[in-house]
């Protein structure tokens, strides 16, 4: 014998399985600022790794023909093993954090290269920092648009 389904019942059935599912937890300013915190980190160390290869290929072009080859190719492998590392560290950083936080913070590798480029020497003007600050602007911009 099949049983009816009442309005009784259901109000019931839906109480129960509502006091069962986890209740949202309220973000707090202090909760928001660590978050942001650790993906500062992890972004900061993602893009450290990414100036770091961008240098060891910048001293390898410049010093191709007075290095044996032999150092050449341990130069461009290890360039490549910290790019592995970087796309680890970038995979973590935004499977833990919302892109609308970690991506505006990837932007931070434009203003740390016009610093490397001016540390080797190179002819840094004017079109060149108004590019990267475009682009860090840009970027911030979005972020707040989308947290909005």
């Amino acid at each position: 014998m099949r049983r009816k389904k009442t309005a009784i019942g259901e109000q019931a059935r839906s109480k129960v399985s509502s006091d069962l599912s986890p209740s949202p937890v309220p973000k707090s300013a202090a909760n928001v600022f660590r978050s942001n915190l650790g993906a500062m980190r992890v972004m900061l160390f993602a893009v450290g790794l990414q100036v770091l290869g961008a240098v060891l290929l910048k001293t390898i072009a410049d010093h191709y023909l007075e290095w044996r080859f032999s150092i050449l190719v341990a130069g461009i492998g290890v360039v490549i093993c910290l790019n592995v590392v970087r796309l680890v560290v970038w995979g973590i950083a935004h499977k833990r954090y919302p892109l609308s936080t970690t991506f505006p913070m990837s932007s931070m590798f434009f203003p740390a290269m016009l610093v490397v480029a001016v540390l080797f020497g190179d002819d840094i003007g004017v079109r060149q920092f108004v590019g990267a600050a475009l682009i860090m602007f840009g970027t911030a911009w979005l972020s707040i648009k989308v947290k909005s």
